[in-house]
Order: C-alpha cells, then sequence, then structure tokens
C-alpha cells in the first residue's frame, strides 16, 4: 500500500513538472508575444519545440510518470499487468 502511494505521488510530481517545463518551451520557442496572439496556428512551431531541451526532457517527464502511474503496484484496476482487470464469465 506505502509503495503504490509513493508510485502515484512521484506520477503526480512527473506529470506535473512537465507541464510546466512544456509551458516554458512553448512560450520561449513562440515567435508572437503575448499581446500579439491572435489564436492562429503556427506549423513550425513542433520543429521549433523539439529543438528546446526543455521540452524534450518535459516528454521523458511525461513518460516516467506514465510508467509510474501504470506500473502494477499502483493497483491501477485497468492496468493490463493486473490479470484481474479482465471480465471473467462464469
Amino acid at each position: 500500500m506505502l509503495v503504490s502511494l509513493i508510485a502515484a505521488i512521484v506520477a503526480a510530481l512527473l506529470y506535473g513538472i512537465a507541464a510546466v517545463m512544456q509551458a516554458i518551451a512553448v512560450r520561449a520557442a513562440s515567435n508572437k508575444s503575448a499581446e500579439d496572439a491572435s489564436g492562429g496556428v503556427d506549423p513550425g512551431l513542433v520543429v521549433r519545440l523539439l529543438g528546446q531541451w526543455r521540452f524534450v526532457v518535459s516528454m521523458g517527464l511525461d513518460a516516467l510518470g506514465f510508467v509510474a502511474r501504470s506500473s502494477p503496484c499502483t493497483g491501477c484496476r485497468c492496468s493490463p499487468s493486473r490479470r484481474s482487470w479482465r471480465r471473467t464469465s462464469r
């Protein structure tokens, strides 16, 4: 039970840190200021984001958070590692 709690807290922290890092990377990679942003789509933004180290690291943190969340010790009912998630027909 304690391991599950720690895994859930670690996953939440990783997701939170990754979200903040992604926001910082998007703001740094954007060509427009906050006042100039008209809501239009910038097709080159994704390419510029992949050149930002913060964005690449944040994607890795998201992946680690997913692994921590779906580990068998967290007890997630939808995790494929648990055998009890399948409905049995009796």
